[in-house]
């Protein structure tokens, strides 16, 4: 994998990982190394997903193995961006790895959004106790924050169930 800053934290709490991983994407439109390139490959073609991103799939389906829940709530914008639509299409291969992707539109995640006193940035959650908060830039990951203040994991573990409850699983969202 390659990224432009050094994960100190992502990796090993993946590997440790025994029950669950959730994640929360917030941002319009990510522009990770190889994300961007990928992207606009797809606008011109289509792409063998699974082709490019081998290591990606290896690691899901080793985590299925394992037997850890993956599941993942994506803020989408309304309308539908390009961008947006290349995830759908990423997603559908991701699926048979155990990869759970749910879909809540903006305005949605905004009123769950206003019921907690802090502002939430994309984050992983590991077996409901590690919580990486991955701080971007323009797009760019600039950030990877572990944070161990029990009161906010706790906060993190009450929105991560609000967003699972009021999200729709993105084979169900039309």
């Amino acid at each position: 994998f390659d990224f432009m800053i050094e994960l100190k934290h992502f990796f090993e709490e993946w590997g440790h990982a025994q029950e669950s991983i959730f994640r929360l994407e917030l941002l319009p439109e990510y522009n990770v190394p190889g994300d961007r390139e990928f992207f606009e490959q797809w606008k011109q073609c289509p792409v063998d997903f699974e082709e490019v991103n081998k290591e990606w799939f290896a690691l899901l389906r080793q985590t299925k193995e394992r037997g850890v829940r993956m599941q993942r709530v994506r803020v989408v914008p309304d309308p539908l961006t390009d961008y947006i639509r290349f995830e759908f299409d990423f997603w559908k291969h991701t699926e048979k790895y155990g990869d759970e992707y749910y879909i809540l539109r903006d305005k949605d995640y905004r009123a769950i959004r206003a019921g907690f006193d802090f502002e939430p940035e994309d984050f992983w959650f590991f077996d409901e106790s590690a919580l990486l908060v991955f701080h971007y830039e323009n797009g760019d990951l600039a950030e990877e924050r572990r944070i161990i203040d029990p009161e906010i994991v706790a906060k993190h573990k009450d929105l991560k169930y609000q967003l699972l409850s009021a999200a729709i699983p993105v084979s169900e969202f039309a």
